[in-house]
């Protein structure tokens, strides 16, 4: 009889997850994932009921990746919180350049949690600086935008740029985009 193996759901997550970092999303299916494990694809079907519900374990576990990330930059304290965020973007997608199109390449249906992320970042906007939530969102889609272009553009390696520079730029963006809200802001 053989030996019965005991691959656990993180086990195969973490297969996955090795496999999108090394050689991208189109080459993640059962066999390349048994392979990575040394197993037969039988394990795999007996934690997931198909390909779909491995590839939404991946991207808990691909969020998980960047919200550490995230995190660990914000409590760094090396930038206010709303610049810190920012910057761990842009980190991020230079650290992880798979994993971050991986989540932002458009292409992928993880957009749920980036909403949540970018109303999450609106609403504090909009209670810290007492605007309302339209220029709050307006204020945080033209930073956003800008800081996107910034990750793309570095993780790319179409531009090459240091951490200093990029943090000069966000300020400049940030105080820039503010004078326009400050601006609106009175002639209402």
């Amino acid at each position: 009889m053989p030996k019965k193996t005991s691959i656990t759901k993180e086990a195969i997550t973490d297969a996955a997850l090795k496999i999108l970092r090394r050689d991208g999303e189109s080459a993640i299916n059962a066999r390349s994932v048994a392979k990575e494990l040394g197993i037969s694809t039988q394990p795999i079907f007996s934690h997931f009921e198909n390909m779909a519900d491995l590839k939404e374990a991946l991207s808990e576990r691909v969020w998980e990746e960047y919200n550490s990330f995230y995190k660990k930059e914000i409590e760094s304290n090396k930038y206010p919180k709303y610049k810190a965020s920012g910057m761990a973007y842009i980190k991020f997608a230079n650290a992880e350049p798979t994993l971050f199109n991986y989540l932002y390449s458009g292409k992928n249906s993880h957009s749920k949690k980036a909403d949540t992320m970018f109303w999450g970042q609106v609403s504090e906007i909009k209670d810290t600086k007492g605007v309302s939530n339209e220029s709050a969102m307006l204020f945080h889609l033209q930073m956003w935008i800008h800081v996107h272009g910034i990750a793309t553009l570095t993780s790319n390696k179409y531009i090459e740029l240091d951490e200093e520079t990029i943090s000069k730029m966000i300020t400049n963006i940030y105080k820039n985009i503010k004078i326009i809200y400050d601006v609106i802001s009175l002639k209402k």
